[in-house]
């Protein structure tokens, strides 16, 4: 996988981000493990109380976390 600066995606494509197509998440995110990057699409669920169904559809069988 190639690496690439978010401010030079946002860079070359200003137009985008002013009119929305293009939004960029802040620096939230932790390394766990050895996957420094990822790319794809990415959605937040804001769930009632607990995310348990949640983790239970998307986790793989047998396998512990996300």
């Amino acid at each position: 996988m190639s690496s690439f600066a978010t401010t030079e995606v946002c860079d070359a494509h200003a137009s985008h981000l002013a009119n929305g197509d293009l939004q960029a998440l802040g620096p939230v995110f932790k390394t766990y493990g050895q996957c420094r990057a990822f790319s794809g699409p990415v959605c937040t669920l804001k769930v009632f109380e607990d995310n348990v169904l949640v983790g239970t559809i998307l986790r793989p069988k047998g396998k512990e976390g996300f």
